[in-house]
């Protein structure tokens, strides 16, 4: 819902002048056409304007909807584009103890902006090895995941309540979290860029386990999963050897 609600303001902002029940579809084809913007990017645009305009359509206020005639384009399969260790050693020994967290919740838990702005005390809990934590992801879906100890002992020693409060419903807002991130890492290095790392070492330290990798980092389908977990030729020509081997006796 924040999403498509950011979009539409986006368009309100690119046609100040129009009026939402005379907009036609050359009006939203430029607007969608003239942004550098990534096809994912280009993509929810299209579908907040097609469901707004659909609403507008449904409620009687027109008698049309121009957003269905704006042509959609497949995304490109996305990529594993982990973060350098030089810039994860960087900014979990950041003096800024807020971002350091920041960047080890990224880093090590693959957690998510929008999940490390709403992280609570209380969503520390003990488990029979150590420590797990609530993530509270996309949705409104939550997850529990293993805990390192150290993120533990700083987010315990916090006073009660969100670790990254904020004016706002009481917390940080993500954007405002991968700004944070993005200005302690090094040009062209990004938060989300650090989640992919630590979904390539989850991934790794599970013995190359698929499911296990996808239920840490909270995915609906293994196939976004796939995006964080690349093939590596090492492992298929273990597997390669594996066929191989000869039956005995």
């Amino acid at each position: 819902m924040k999403l498509r609600s950011y979009q539409l303001r986006r368009l309100a902002v690119a046609l100040p002048d129009a009026d939402p029940l005379r907009v036609g579809l050359d009006d939203l084809a430029a607007w969608l056409s003239a942004k550098d913007w990534s096809a994912q990017t280009r993509r929810s645009a299209r579908s907040a304007a097609r469901q707004f305009f659909g609403w507008l359509q449904l409620t009687g206020r027109r008698m049309d909807n121009p957003a269905l005639g704006l042509r959609s384009r497949p995304a490109p399969p996305g990529t594993h584009r982990p973060a350098d260790e030089m810039s994860v050693r960087r900014i979990q020994g950041s003096a800024d103890e807020r971002t350091a967290l920041m960047g080890k919740l990224a880093s090590i838990e693959a957690m998510r902006a929008c999940e490390i702005a709403v992280v609570h005390t209380d969503d520390v809990i003990e488990d029979l090895v150590g420590h797990s934590l609530i993530v509270h992801g996309k949705g409104g879906k939550t997850r529990t995941i293993p805990l390192d100890d150290e993120i533990a002992r700083e987010i315990l020693d916090r006073p009660r309540g969100y670790v990254f409060p904020g004016r706002i419903d009481g917390h940080l807002s993500a954007p405002y979290v991968s700004k944070l991130l993005s200005r302690a890492l090094p040009p062209g290095v990004t938060g989300h860029m650090l989640r992919h790392r630590g979904a390539g070492k989850v991934y790794a330290g599970t013995g190359y386990d698929l499911r296990a990798t996808q239920k840490f980092l909270g995915h609906a389908s293994v196939v976004t999963t796939q995006i964080y977990t690349p093939a590596r030729d090492s492992q298929m020509r273990l597997g390669m050897l594996a066929a191989a081997e000869r039956a005995v006796g």
